[in-house]
């Protein structure tokens, strides 16, 4: 009977994960001058724990701020945008903050220009909240430099 009862609330669990997950969304921001990008990247660099780089993948965040910026942005020829995640909080208490530093480079991986992103917040009623509220804050940031 424990085994069963392990096993229910187990999958409980994974189905409140993925729900939670699942209304993470980061929109595509508005351009403040269309050009054409060949990409996005969105990485981490160095400097973030293990624990909060698994924080950041449960909710797909990298992906999902790429997504966002390639959508806003003809494809073509033209310079690659890496955004690098180099700074990440997020507690149960306290601001959520994220810091990015962005790239843009040539087709031979010459940066050509390169500029700090930084978003703080305490608002959002839950973890995942606050954190879509940096990563959105973050790619309008990326869109309104470019």
């Amino acid at each position: 009977m424990k085994r069963a009862t392990f096993v229910v609330l187990l999958g409980l669990a994974s189905m409140l994960t993925l729900s939670a997950c699942a209304s993470f969304h980061v929109r595509p921001p508005v351009p403040s001058r269309q050009i054409v990008v060949s990409g996005f990247e969105v990485v981490y660099g160095n400097q973030i724990p293990g624990d909060r780089l698994r924080l950041l993948d449960r909710y797909q965040v990298p992906g999902r701020m790429a997504a966002a910026l390639r959508a806003s942005y003809p494809a073509g020829q033209g310079p690659f945008v890496r955004v690098i995640l180099t700074q990440f909080r997020s507690g149960r208490w306290g601001p959520t903050r994220m810091h990015a530093v962005v790239q843009v480079l040539d087709p031979a991986q010459n940066v050509l220009a390169q500029f700090d992103t930084d978003s703080t917040t305490i608002r959002g009623g839950d973890r995942g909240g606050r954190i879509q509220a940096v990563a959105q804050d973050i790619v309008n940031q990326v869109a309104a430099q470019l």
